[in-house]
């Protein structure tokens, strides 16, 4: 049945969701609070009582890790891996439990931010900086029931900060290794029944050789250029209610730089005059109306995000042949009218119809020496304006039957060009009480379809199909030794099938893989004393491509590690505290063949409050000064520090 003649049979259409095991919320320094809200699904949840995997981190925990974008804030997270070519500002890909970039969603206050003229519809988390963020969810495991295509393997959702009623801000400036330095400023207050939160950044770094080369050619060659970066990010959200049951929220941000980039990986790839610059804009408006004193609950959100890539690698001496311009241009609108029911106090349920429009176009010009022939050549390739549509319905349930918590949830999805789908997830979160113990489980299915890109550039191939996952977890929480000691475990398996992957044979992308991954991830945290924090994770990952089982057996997935520790310590004197993160990466296959190997990371960042309003931070990063690899042949930072003040207005 199509959409639309189903939208006018039933007049609100179908779909819900949920999300996985709850790992516990790390909060250092300081802080306590109540048990967060999350949106794993579309009716809101405690992260106690979440039936599914989803980690909290708040605006505390950023503040502690003192870094600066959201790649560096979601590394190490239990079951989330981050591999970045190169330093900063270079591009980063994110797997949630083993799945690619592409296969998970990234947001901004629900706005998807995957560009659609990327190859894979990634999204580069290292531009993502981490001003005026209230908290960012980690949601693992299939969410296509709450958030359509492209959460597959999870998602992650930052979502920013409102303001209070009292005026504050704060200026603050750092500087360090690399010629790094950086300036903030934020600010919040009420204007009569506006509420304002503004917050902006200026980075600049002088960065380092994103292109590695090895120690015999080191020697040999002249020194590798560094790659700097800049960034300017500016936040601005407004919330204005009229009424105590009517409110209206608008929010803003705006982002803009330029980083160096260098060819490719390895001894040669360096290059001194490769450049790229962005610009993007996130706008989204939502408004809640509160109906029959709490009955009824309506929310409606409409989103833009707008990216805009330019690339430039003239002719130098090292590629006196060689010349690359490019332009890439992308637009997600989406809007989404959701209506909450709460029928009974044991049972609520969410209904509501969404849509999205991805468009985008790209032009690519080079000149170059041809390998076979040794003239001069030139390629060109373009993707006029083009567009795609997808439009849905959910509906989801919420049922408490004490001590058990019951979700259910289903969701139909059209697409103008591949068709509908239909996706559901059930999950349930059961306590038991006289123990301290909370059981989960979840088990659901999710789909993707391919970007743009995929789809229409030159590369790209019509006839591909959707991708399509199933995936389940189950695991349990428990507290002993007086709420001091949280301790829980989860297993989970995630099957792909009809995964496009790009054949080298024929240059076109395909589906080509069938994919299964499965692992568990564990976790221990320790609060003997009201000022000592311990935490420790572990995730344990088998990632394989069984496309050609029957010939080569099962394969492993690229740059997916066998296992991942970390460990968090954090301890708090009157005016100061000191967090120490440690995190140890297993073992990763790469390209042709070649095995990275494990490596172990040190951070610290301490704080001192100097006087009531004033404050140094100091940041110690790879205190080892571990020579490693995220990706083969891109570097990654040696030992540096960092040093800053904050001063509250």
């Amino acid at each position: 049945m199509r959409f639309k003649k189903l939208f006018k049979q039933t007049g609100l259409i179908m779909g819900i969701s949920m999300a996985g095991l709850a790992a516990p919320v790390y909060l250092p320094a300081y802080v306590e609070m109540e048990p967060v809200m999350v949106k794993a699904s579309r009716i809101e949840t405690r992260v106690s009582e979440a039936p599914g995997s989803v980690t909290v981190i708040t605006a505390e925990e950023i503040a502690a890790k003192q870094v600066h974008n959201v790649a560096e804030v979601v590394k190490g997270i239990m079951g989330v891996e981050v591999s970045g070519n190169g330093g900063p500002g270079q591009s980063v890909s994110v797997f949630i439990r083993g799945a690619a970039s592409e296969r998970t969603l990234i947001m901004l206050n629900g706005i998807p931010l995957n560009d659609p003229v990327s190859p894979a519809r990634s999204t580069d988390l290292s531009k993502i900086t981490v001003d005026n963020i209230e908290r960012i969810e980690v949601i693992r495991g299939p969410q296509s029931v709450v958030y359509g295509s492209s959460a597959m393997g999870g998602v992650i959702n930052i979502i920013t900060k409102k303001g209070g009623k009292a005026w504050t801000g704060s200026l603050s400036a750092e500087a360090g290794k690399y010629s790094f330095w950086l300036g903030k400023l934020a600010a919040s207050g009420s204007i009569s029944n506006l509420d304002i939160a503004l917050g902006a950044s200026l980075e600049n770094t002088r960065g380092f050789s994103a292109a590695k080369r090895k120690e015999e050619y080191a020697q040999s060659q002249p020194a590798m250029d560094p790659d700097g970066y800049r960034n300017l990010s500016i936040d601005l959200n407004l919330d204005y209610r009229p009424l105590s049951n009517l409110g209206f929220s608008l929010k803003n941000r705006y982002l803009t730089g330029d980083n160096d980039l260098d060819n490719f990986a390895g001894d040669f790839g360096d290059d001194p005059d490769y450049k790229m610059r962005f610009v993007q804009t996130i706008s989204g408006f939502n408004t809640q109306w509160d109906m029959l004193e709490g009955f009824w609950q309506q929310e409606l959100n409409l989103g833009l995000s707008q990216t805009d890539r330019a690339y430039n690698n003239p002719q130098d001496p090292d590629h006196p042949f060689d010349l690359t311009r490019s332009e890439y241009r992308s637009r997600n609108l989406t809007f989404d009218w959701q209506n909450k029911l709460n029928i009974h106090e044991n049972e609520k349920l969410a209904v509501g119809i969404c849509y999205q429009q991805e468009q985008g176009m790209y032009n690519f010009y080079s000149e170059y020496l041809d390998y076979y022939t040794s003239m001069p050549a030139v390629w060109e390739d373009s993707l006029e304006a083009c567009s795609a549509h997808l439009a849905g319905g959910y509906l989801e349930s919420q049922t408490r039957l004490d001590p058990v918590l019951v979700m259910l949830g289903l969701r139909y999805d059209e697409h103008d060009q591949y068709g509908e789908f239909l996706t559901y997830r059930a999950a349930l979160s059961w306590l038991l009480e006289g123990l301290g113990t909370r059981i989960k489980a979840a088990y659901g299915t999710a789909f993707n379809v391919p970007s743009l890109y995929q789809r229409y550039s030159n590369y790209g191939n019509e006839d591909i199909k959707a991708e399509f996952s199933r995936g389940g977890e189950a695991g349990f929480e428990t507290t002993w030794w007086k709420n001091r000691v949280d301790l829980g475990a989860a297993y989970f398996r995630n099957d792909y099938q009809d995964q496009v992957g790009f054949d080298y044979a024929n240059y076109k992308y395909l589906n080509l893989n069938r994919v299964n991954i499965q692992g568990w991830e564990t976790f221990v945290k320790v609060r003997p004393r009201e000022n000592i924090r311990l935490q420790v994770t572990y995730t344990r990952l088998v990632a394989r491509d069984l496309t050609f089982e029957e010939i080569m057996g099962p394969q492993p997935l690229l740059r997916r590690a066998d296992y991942q520790f970390g460990f968090q310590a954090g301890y708090d004197f009157a005016d100061a505290g000191i967090n120490l993160y440690v995190r140890h990466v297993g073992p990763r296959w790469d390209l042709n063949q070649t095995l990275l190997e494990p490596y172990t990371l040190v951070n610290v960042a301490a704080t001192y409050r100097v006087i009531p309003r004033a404050e140094i931070h100091i940041r110690v990063d790879n205190l080892l000064d571990v020579d490693y690899e995220e990706v083969m042949g891109y570097n990654t930072s040696r030992l540096a520090v960092y040093a800053g003040v904050k001063v509250s207005l």
